[in-house]
């Protein structure tokens, strides 16, 4: 009598007070399981969108480069690429991608700081290869972090015309396959193209 009064009592008292300590912490074991997964799905998410973020910024940074070394060379009537700094005025103007990454044009920043975002950029001179002939400066722009780790690199051709008009060739001093790379300086050397004689349209 007294074995089913205790019980009932210790199950009236269960049910009073809720769940026992098993099952709660079962219940919190189950809380901290998906706790932990929803973590990790928002961080998982939140990379994908950072690194998603960071590869357009990088895509239209890099353009921003290739525009501006095109604009000045594709008209070119001369172009010198040198891993080694060169001096006359028969070399042009001159683009400098720096050991450091930071690019300079006849010895000032091109960009202000800001641009890179603690990131450096490296240009690297790749064998290039016309169907048609004309002379073609095909390159590598390579962007990497502060752990010397690439974040992103493109390709380009830029076809010289004005060099293929007056019969030239691009000049290549002491380049080496490495020469732009990270740690290693890239020097561009190139002139104005001569319009005295009237304008080269592509």
């Amino acid at each position: 009598m007294r074995d089913n009064v205790g019980g009932k009592w210790n199950e009236r008292m269960r049910d009073e007070r809720g769940m026992t300590l098993t099952e709660l912490m079962v219940s919190l074991a189950i809380a901290f399981i998906l706790m932990s997964f929803l973590i990790r799905m928002y961080t998982y998410t939140g990379n994908m969108f950072e690194t998603s973020a960071s590869t357009d910024d990088l895509r239209r940074t890099t353009q921003v480069v290739i525009d501006y070394l095109e604009d000045r060379i594709a008209c070119a009537d001369s172009l010198v690429i040198s891993r080694e700094e060169l001096s006359g005025e028969e070399f042009g103007h001159e683009i400098l991608f720096s050991e450091d990454g930071r690019i300079y044009c006849d010895g000032e920043p091109v960009c202000e700081e800001e641009f890179y975002r603690k990131r450096t950029v490296f240009c690297q001179i790749l064998s290039a290869f016309s169907e048609d002939n004309t002379p073609a400066l095909k390159y590598r722009i390579t962007w990497k972090n502060q752990k010397n780790t690439t974040l992103y690199s493109a390709d380009s051709v830029v076809k010289l015309v004005n060099l293929e008009l007056n019969g030239r060739e691009i000049i290549r001093r002491d380049l080496e396959t490495g020469a732009g790379m990270s740690g290693k300086s890239l020097y561009i050397y190139y002139k104005d193209p001569d319009y005295s004689h009237g304008i080269v349209f592509d």
